[in-house]
Formats: structure tokens, C-alpha cells, sequence
């Protein structure tokens, strides 16, 4: 069994069953994995929306780096050959006569979410035709990204017959021994350029990873695993961007929230207000509910 330590606390690594809740855990680390600036549209609106007969999993936007992905996010326990070849080879071939529907989609919600667009100006550095430049990207050819549970090697095999520059990510959730909080811990590799990596069965590192996180361990059982990167659902475990904001502080400073108890992290502080976080960032979902709601109270940091 595979164990994280992180201050001498013990994680435990959660094996999925249902792969509609592993996804919701991998898209809700989108951020991490492609960058501050890339965009996130999952399947559900698309498909109702671009007319394509199947799609995947979810996009990827990338403006600054002019790049996007297909994202499919699969269990192990599934066949390859079976769900992932099929319908990546009929996304494939419905792409190439839906392109000009997929911009319009894409146009159409980064324009009428005020998150989204304040995203792509900052990524692009312009907002005089964001339809023109999401043409431009969709033009280029998506990378697929598979990002599964656990190492797959028929995955590898597969790769050449996809119809696009394929790779595949293997995305670990640890969660804390007998927490009532959604506390856990994410190891995977970062699909940016900048990125870093560290293997455990190696004496060398490409880069080593800041002194902070010297306290954080994960030991196997079985030899020769893969650590990437590490990130906290709590927001408080970030190691490449040094610490999240405390969201005791911030309640502390509003008196409906001060004597609430539980508010322990920035998903619990959304839950007692009602508000659904979906996969995105519970605080900043809350920072736009604050905006929205509460413009009286502090703002979120």
C-alpha cells in the first residue's frame, strides 16, 4: 500500500471505483496540472451544445502558451481498447467537420462568464476578438492528455493509433487517516513546460523541490514509484507556490462567520454558505460569491 507523510501525519492513497469521482478529483486540480491561466470546459455543456456524437472528458484551453487539450480521464481497472480507442477515434473524425462549432461554443462561454474572459484577456493580453483568437488556437491540433490512476503500459502501446500527439498522466490522491475535512493530497506530473519531477528510484533529481516541502513523504511498499508534484485539496499543501491564504484569518475578520465551527478550510466555508464549487477552486468560487453576495464583507485574499 502506498503512504504520504506530511508532518508526520499519515495519508492514505485512495483507490477509485467509480470513475465519475475520480474525474471530478482530476478536474478539480486543472489549474495545477496545465497552468493559472488555462480554461477548463467539461463534457456536459458540450455535448448538449456542439454537435458532436461523442466527446471527451473535457478541453483545455491554454492561451498563453496558444496550446489545448483533450482531456480523457480513465481508471485502470477499465479496458483500453474497449472505451479509450473507440472514442478517441470518433472524437477524432468528428473533429475535423465540427471545428467551427466548437469555436462558437468556446467564444460563446468565455465571453458570457466574467472568470473565464478575465482569464483568456490576462493569458492573451487582448480583448478586441476573442472569437478570431479561439479560432486561431482550435485551428492548431489538440494534444491528448489520458490521466489515469495508476501505470497502464498497454497505454503506451496505444499511444501511435490515437490520431493525436498523445500523453498520459498518472494522477495519485492521498487523504488523511480519519479527517472529517476534505483534506488530501495529489501527486501527479504537470503537463507545462516548466514543469519538475522527482522519482523516487533514482539518487538525482532534475530540480529539486523547495525546502518547504522537505517534511512530506511517500513511501510504497513496492519499489520504484513516481512523485511529480504535490498539492492539497485544503489549499494548505501547495509546494510550488509556497503557502495558501488562511481562511481562518479571513473568517475571524466577518462575525457571521467567526463563531462558525468546521470552517476549517476554504470548501468548508462554501458548503455552510450553500455554494457549489463544482471543480473549480473552492476560493475562488467564493471570492466571486463574496463579490456577488456579500460586497460588505472583506474581500477574499
Amino acid at each position: 500500500m502506498e503512504v504520504a507523510y506530511k508532518d508526520g501525519v499519515r495519508y492514505q492513497r485512495e483507490e477509485f471505483v467509480l470513475e465519475n469521482t475520480f474525474e471530478k478529483k482530476v478536474l478539480s486540480q486543472y489549474k495545477h496540472i496545465f497552468g493559472q491561466k488555462a480554461i477548463l470546459f467539461d463534457k456536459h455543456k458540450l455535448k448538449s451544445t456542439s454537435g458532436i456524437g461523442t466527446i471527451p472528458d473535457a478541453f483545455v484551453l491554454c492561451p498563453d502558451k496558444k496550446k489545448w487539450y483533450v482531456i480523457e480521464v480513465e481508471l485502470a481497472s477499465h479496458s483500453v481498447y474497449n472505451h479509450i480507442v473507440p472514442q478517441i477515434t470518433k472524437f477524432k473524425v468528428a473533429l475535423n467537420g465540427s471545428r467551427r462549432k466548437i469555436v462558437t461554443f468556446f467564444d460563446k462561454e468565455i465571453e458570457n462568464d466574467l472568470y473565464r474572459k478575465a482569464t483568456w484577456n490576462e493569458a492573451t493580453g487582448s480583448a478586441t476578438n476573442i472569437y478570431r483568437d479561439v479560432a486561431n488556437l482550435i485551428d492548431t491540433e489538440p494534444e491528448l492528455i489520458i490521466i489515469i490512476d495508476k501505470n497502464y503500459p498497454e497505454l503506451t502501446e496505444t499511444k501511435d493509433i490515437l490520431g493525436f500527439r498523445t500523453k498520459v498522466l498518472i494522477f495519485k490522491c492521498f487523504n488523511r487517516n480519519h479527517s472529517v475535512s476534505d483534506e488530501s493530497i495529489y501527486v501527479f506530473e504537470e503537463s507545462q513546460e516548466n514543469s519538475r519531477v522527482v522519482t523516487s528510484n533514482r539518487s538525482t533529481r532534475t530540480n529539486s523541490l523547495p525546502e518547504k516541502t522537505e517534511n512530506l513523504i511517500v513511501a510504497e511498499v513496492q519499489p520504484s514509484i513516481q512523485i511529480t508534484n504535490l498539492y492539497s485539496s485544503s489549499e494548505s499543501i501547495r509546494v510550488r507556490a509556497g503557502k495558501s491564504p488562511d481562511p481562518k484569518l479571513w473568517t475571524d475578520s466577518i462575525p457571521e462567520l467567526k463563531d462558525v465551527s468546521g470552517l476549517i478550510n476554504w470548501k468548508n466555508i462554501c458548503l455552510h454558505l450553500n455554494t457549489e464549487v463544482g471543480v473549480d477552486s473552492a476560493r475562488r468560487v467564493l471570492k466571486k460569491w463574496v463579490l456577488k453576495n456579500k460586497p460588505d464583507w472583506p474581500p477574499v485574499p
